[in-house]
């Protein structure tokens, strides 16, 4: 989906109101299938909550960032790693690069799973830490293990130096 310009923050307040289990219903009558007090939006196929206003279409996160901040957020994040939690204290604006460092999950082509590890093919080490140091500049920490849990157990303690949040594997 690209981004479009959402509407004015007044505009926004005109037509939702805002609950705080982070969902918007209708203050308006916009379409003749549409009630006031219907909630607003459905889910699309990236597993976010989509809307749209006046046929254009909008991620319902973007829209409530928008409705309580007045900016238009170049990249929104959901701070908890769930894309259809929207409420406000959820919802941070960012770069790319603060939106990476949050994922939870490993890429796809991680065949181990776990964020930041690696396995090597060669040598006495067998798991590789790999951490980003600051996202806005290549300098990486990498460090080699014989045992993927001394590989996990060092990376969250280093994840938690570098700022990155807890890892799921400390909750």
């Amino acid at each position: 989906m690209n981004f479009k310009i959402l509407p004015d923050q007044t505009e926004l307040k005109r037509l939702f109101e805002y609950h705080s289990e982070g969902y918007l219903t209708w203050k308006i009558k916009p379409a003749w299938q549409v009630n006031v007090g219907d909630t607003v939006g459905c889910l699309g196929p990236n597993n976010r909550i989509e809307l749209r206003i006046k046929g254009a279409a909008y991620l319902l996160a973007r829209v409530i960032y928008k409705w309580h901040t007045g900016e238009e957020p170049e990249v929104l994040d959901h701070i908890y790693g769930d894309p259809t939690d929207n409420r406000i204290e959820n919802l941070s604006s960012g770069s790319h690069s603060d939106n990476n460092k949050n994922k939870r999950r490993a890429q796809s082509n991680n065949k181990l799973g776990h964020k930041n590890i690696f396995e090597l093919k060669t040598g006495n080490s067998r798991f590789m830490v790999k951490i980003r140091i600051n996202p806005n500049e290549s300098k990486t920490y990498t460090k080699c293990f014989k045992t993927l849990t001394e590989a996990i157990q060092h990376r969250d303690v280093k994840l938690i130096e570098y700022g990155y949040p807890i890892p799921t594997s400390l909750i």
